[in-house]
């Protein structure tokens, strides 16, 4: 049976977002630079000379096309540089101790270096991380950009903390800050807020939960676990299953789970409008400890149709189908199984999963963060939503074949 992906609410707000990035013509000069270049030229040339005013960043920003905001930035880097001074109430003026060659050296430092800040226990996440992060170098480096590392600890951590290795990063020069995968990072953003918009440094943000985050002030991808759920859902509720199991548990770990929350609770409810649980004749159960797996195979051997599993991820689904065995229960003879994650660890079992396409994220990030010059000189910035993929294995097949 096919599946109508019209009925399946997903929210792009970039629409287009993949042709825009791939027009390999597309990228327009960066205004910043052009301003700072013409400022130096103008020195170099002898047209501007120690104690001459430069013009205002309004006539900058009007004699470039760009907004006031970009003409900021590279005045405020020829400052940084010890290349012109502000004087309260007059204007700005070239410094008789301007060095053109130090600041040309550090303009394309700063186009080419992009720092990447990581949870500092990942563990929990490292087969996917390492995905999207491969990715982000290969397509970055293909453009001559050099690639630094910052941890920043996600549990103990502190917006302060995460605040000083934003600062750490922006004196030594930055093209762009990508923040992968840390947590409370609307409170972090939003408590650094001042700071962001004022050095004007591109930011970059893999949202993996889907989580809205207000007022936003970074480039975001964003994966989607509503509209996720809801494709599973209705992959499902097609193939006539009236009895449905999430395994809604994150991590097994001391005879417990650990529910990440927010995006958990999105995917369950996408889970639910895709199996259409108004009807009455769909049943679905969440079960969230491992205790209960000895209740999901009862009702397997009991159960007068077949049930469906729905797993959080392969760990969980891998631990199940363990479990099952134990039990004289076998997947897909039995019972079938599709998962959101696809961890290579446990492809032995062949889950069918519906997993995030992390190696285009990546390359994705990448091509945003090569490409900022084109939208972040108007002060715009993009949010993409990248949906999941679904790799067909033995545990579920969508046609029931």
């Amino acid at each position: 049976m096919g599946l109508d992906n019209d009925d399946i609410p997903v929210y792009n707000l970039f629409t287009g977002i993949n042709e825009y990035l791939n027009i390999g013509c597309f990228m327009k000069e960066n205004k910043k630079q052009d301003i700072m270049d013409f400022i130096l030229k103008e020195v170099s040339s002898g047209n501007l000379k120690t104690g001459s005013q430069i013009p205002t960043e309004a006539e900058l920003s009007d004699k470039y096309k760009t907004s006031m905001a970009t003409a900021h930035r590279a005045v405020k880097n020829l400052e940084d540089a010890k290349i012109v001074g502000r004087v309260k109430g007059k204007g700005t003026f070239i410094l008789d101790s301007a060095d053109i060659s130090s600041l040309d050296r550090l303009k394309y430092e700063r186009e080419k270096k992009v720092h990447v800040i990581l949870p500092l226990d990942n563990t929990l996440h490292v087969h996917w991380q390492e995905a999207t992060l491969q990715a982000l170098e290969t397509t970055l480096k293909d453009g001559g950009y050099k690639i630094f590392y910052f941890e920043y600890d996600d549990e103990k951590g502190s917006p302060s903390e995460f605040g000083r290795i934003l600062e750490e990063i922006i004196s030594s020069g930055s093209n762009g800050i990508v923040v992968s995968t840390v947590k409370n990072i609307s409170r972090l953003l939003g408590n650094n807020r001042r700071l962001l918009i004022e050095k004007q440094i591109p930011l970059f943000f893999h949202n993996v939960s889907g989580e809205y985050i207000p007022d936003i002030i970074c480039n975001m991808i964003s994966q989607d676990p509503y509209s996720d759920g809801a494709l599973i859902g209705k992959l499902v509720s097609q193939r006539g299953y009236r009895d449905v199991v999430f395994v809604g548990s994150h991590e097994y770990q001391g005879g417990r789970f650990d529910s990440p929350g927010f995006w958990l609770q999105t995917r369950i409810r996408g889970i639910e409008f895709g199996l259409g649980t108004e009807n009455n004749n769909i049943k679905l159960e969440i079960a969230k400890t491992r205790e209960q797996y000895a209740s999901i195979c009862r009702r397997i051997k009991n159960a007068p149709g077949s049930i469906c599993v729905v797993s959080v991820n392969a760990r969980v689904a891998a631990d199940l189908m363990d479990f099952a065995k134990e039990n004289g229960l076998r997947s897909p003879q039995d019972f079938e199984i599709i998962s959101f994650d696809d961890n290579p660890k446990f492809l032995k079992y062949n889950i069918t999963a519906l997993a995030a396409p992390f190696d285009r994220i990546g390359r994705t990030l990448g091509q945003m963060i090569r490409n900022s010059g084109s939208y972040m000189q108007n002060n715009s910035h993009i949010w993409i939503k990248i949906p999941y993929e679904l790799k067909e294995r033995q545990t579920f097949k969508v046609s029931g074949d």
